[in-house]
């Protein structure tokens, strides 16, 4: 009996990718964005209540028929000493197209994720009860709907990489 061996789809072959960018960023040590504001800090301990988080990481092209939808790609939400709190899938809505929305308790987090380069960055970002924080690193300017203000993320060489508001 003969096996037959079928090519990898395009499905099968862009997710391989996304895993083998995945491994190789966490296998390199990406840099801290500097944050130009004061508002990082927490209002509240994690008893006190909690908050949300939704990040709209880098995007890549889906496959098959929601291929015109990008979905955003997935990050990791690190405890300020590294110890990994949760790997977010980040893709809602009926195409996967719209990032999740995390509920955390208040405090510091490190958020790792791609930008919009797809290289990978850590975000150091504070949690307020009843407040959505909002990363935006596509670069794209963020729809002020989501608060009055927003703050540009910057790599250590004064890169933009993103921007950041609260909601809520």
């Amino acid at each position: 009996m003969s096996m037959s061996h079928q090519a990898p789809t395009a499905g099968r072959f862009s997710a391989l990718m996304l895993l083998a960018v995945e491994l190789l960023g966490c296998a390199t040590s990406a840099p801290r964005a500097v944050l130009d504001s004061a508002g990082v800090a927490p209002i509240c301990s994690p008893a006190e209540g909690r908050g949300g988080l939704v990040v709209y990481s880098a995007t890549y092209p889906q496959t098959g028929g929601q291929s015109e939808y990008p979905a955003h790609t997935r990050y990791t939400i690190l405890t300020t000493d590294g110890q990994v709190m949760e790997h977010v899938a980040n893709n809602s809505g009926s195409f996967g197209a719209f990032p999740s929305t995390v509920e955390l308790p208040c405090g510091h987090y490190d958020v790792r994720a791609q930008y919009g380069s797809g290289r990978f960055v850590v975000v150091p970002v504070a949690i307020r009860a009843g407040k959505l924080l909002i990363l935006d690193l596509t670069r794209e300017p963020l729809d002020l709907r989501v608060g009055a203000t927003h703050e540009p993320i910057r790599l250590p060489n004064g890169q933009v990489v993103g921007w950041w508001a609260t909601s809520g």
